[in-house]
């Protein structure tokens, strides 16, 4: 599993900054192409979320993981051989849909083969693992495609998801159920299964915290998610292997939190764990408000990488633990979509806020005070639950 993860996310970094090259650092209406680009990777979480969890749990998240990783090969030999904006643009909204069966049957297959016990530990090392073998990929990827060209970048993408697919191959069989919203609510109508099914973790209040708590803290990604590239580009100029460089410190942030999350959460408690994380992401978007440094950017996009790592293995981990068996493939479906929801609702925050200020530093300030507002709520709801 951890293999197989490893090579979908070095895939996708190679789709991912191959069309931020194409589609963004190289067109003159960049906010707008940024814009679609974010629509377009959140808007499929967001409508066929619960449609991807009941087929994940009738085929089984094994089989789903595997089909999901060839129809993304597939698919990016399709861009290879597309020419034209319009199917670039239709080839990759697909391609996010299957990245959307990806991530739901990961998070959905890891509490069936590991301890819940465990959960955190193992995230861990499968972040450290993939984000280890990431640190250099987005300034390597970058320097291929400014290179090489945009079509080997494509092709070593291709290569991966193949990789990912042959290794999801040798996972256990979980097995899949043949109606499983009848398992939880047995005898609803048909619109009311399929409703009780997206919002099924509302039911459980230990979830919906740890839910509640991640909406908090996409946002902020969202918004970073916006402001980045925007900011790179403002100050810094249209270099896609400086951007990748300045990604790789972000993952070299992540691994780093990979590696001391298991310690962190055995000894602090849950609540300094969320509100520090959430404080040192508004200390970062704080810093870049005020100075506009490259290498100030790059230190700060580390801890970026730090920050919402760690809150967000820590916040999925809890979510896998406390979740009902029965209710763990429509929970990871609703988290998928919840996830979207927020990151699309920071990055449209973004857009509004830069297109009324047009400086990248107010967005930054914008993002600071976001975070901030998170890390009081979230100290002031842990006192309720008794974190």
């Amino acid at each position: 599993m951890i293999a197989a993860e490893l090579f979908s996310d070095l895939g996708n970094q190679f789709v991912h900054l191959t069309l931020m090259a194409v589609l963004f650092f190289r067109r003159d209406d960049c906010e707008t192409s940024l814009l679609l680009l974010c629509l377009f990777q959140q808007a499929p979480a967001i409508f066929f979320s619960a449609m991807a969890g009941r087929w994940i749990d009738r085929i089984g998240p094994k089989t789903a993981l595997v089909a999901a990783n060839l129809v993304k090969g597939l698919l990016v030999a399709g861009l290879l051989l597309t020419r034209g904006v319009a199917p670039v643009w239709c080839l990759y909204f697909l391609f996010m849909v299957a990245s959307l069966m990806f991530y739901i049957s990961r998070l959905a297959i890891t509490p069936r083969l590991i301890p819940k016990a465990r959960l955190i530990s193992y995230n861990a090392v499968n972040e450290r693992v993939a984000l280890t073998g990431g640190i250099l990929g987005p300034w390597l990827i970058g320097l291929t495609i400014q290179f090489a060209g945009d079509r080997a970048a494509l092709a070593m993408g291709a290569c991966m998801f193949l990789f990912s697919g042959l290794l999801a191959r040798g996972l256990p069989d979980t097995g899949g159920t043949r109606n499983p919203v009848a398992d939880i609510v047995p005898k609803l109508s048909e619109w009311r299964m399929w409703l009780h099914y997206r919002i099924s973790p509302l039911y459980d209040d230990r979830v919906k915290g740890w839910i509640g708590w991640m909406g908090m803290l996409v946002i902020g990604g969202g918004l970073l998610n916006f402001a980045g590239p925007l900011f790179n580009k403002t100050y810094f100029g249209d270099d896609i292997a400086a951007w990748g460089m300045v990604m790789s410190g972000y993952q070299a942030g992540a691994c780093l939190a990979a590696m001391l999350l298991p310690a962190l959460s055995s000894r602090l408690s849950d609540r300094a764990v969320i509100s520090g994380g959430f404080l040192l992401i508004g200390t970062g978007f704080a810093l870049l408000a005020v100075f506009q440094q490259q290498l100030l950017f790059a230190g700060v996009m580390a801890g970026f990488g730090f920050g919402f790592t760690l809150l967000c293995l820590f916040l999925e981990s809890r979510i896998q633990r406390d979740c009902a068996g029965n209710r763990c493939i429509p929970t990871m479906a609703a988290l998928a979509a919840g996830r979207s929801v927020c990151l699309l609702f920071g990055i449209m925050a973004g857009f509004t806020v830069a297109g009324l200020c047009e400086v990248p530093a107010c967005l930054m300030a914008a993002g600071a005070l976001t975070l901030v507002i998170c890390a009081w709520i979230s100290v002031k709801t842990s006192k309720k639950r008794g974190l």
